[in-house]
């Protein structure tokens, strides 16, 4: 089944007004753009801009500590506001890590590497009680990536009880695909889609897709 990561981290990776990128333009695929509209709403996305290659990671995701209001518009806790954010944790010699908030109990642990890309290797779920870890880490914001560049990895994945980390609940191998769909109008029609201050206009986001 294909998980259409445009709808979780569309909203996450907004280009700030400063990031006008010049370049290809690829229109979204039709099944992904109903796939939007049924979780967001009519009216949020608009049309495809020119994508260019990701050239600083940090441009999409700024590593700075940072809370900020979500709406839910879909499942259990649709019609609620969630206060998210990214902090800092603390590791040895001065390297430097965070911890994302994707819910109020899931939390992904994330780090930039020497190369410039924003890894994601471990996720802890405290409504369910156990740590996620991948090997190799998540690819989040790969640094290079070409507009509509795919590519492939494999992982090894281990779901361990976080009262008990050696108790293994699951492990196993994934295959999967990263693929750089392009770059997107967004309108802030709701709390917590990129808006400004002001109250004003949005921004374009990055749309990438896991499968």
């Amino acid at each position: 089944m294909q998980t259409l990561v445009t709808v979780t981290l569309g909203l996450l990776l907004l280009v700030s007004g400063s990031a006008r990128a010049q370049g290809l333009v690829l229109p979204l695929p039709p099944q992904d753009q109903q796939n939007i509209t049924a979780q967001l709403g009519p009216g949020v996305v608009g049309t495809a801009l020119p994508s260019s290659p990701i050239g600083d990671p940090s441009v999409f995701f700024p590593l700075q500590e940072k809370s900020q209001q979500y709406q839910v518009v879909a499942g259990p806790n649709a019609g609620t506001v969630q206060t998210l954010g990214l902090w800092k944790t603390r590791r040895p010699g001065g390297r430097m890590a965070w911890r994302f908030q994707l819910t109020p109990t899931l939390n992904g642990f994330m780090r930039e590497t020497p190369q410039g890309d924003i890894i994601m290797a471990a996720l802890t779920d405290s409504g369910e009680g156990v740590v996620v870890v991948t090997t190799p880490a998540n690819p989040f914001v790969p640094k290079g990536m070409q507009p509509g560049e795919t590519r492939t990895y494999s992982q090894q994945v281990s779901v361990n009880y976080l009262d008990d980390p050696s108790d293994q609940k699951y492990s196993g191998s994934i295959n999967g695909t990263y693929t750089y769909v392009g770059r997107l109008q967004s309108f802030c029609t709701r709390r917590g889609y990129g808006r400004d201050d002001s109250g004003g206009g949005c921004n374009s986001f990055l749309a990438v897709q896991h499968r």
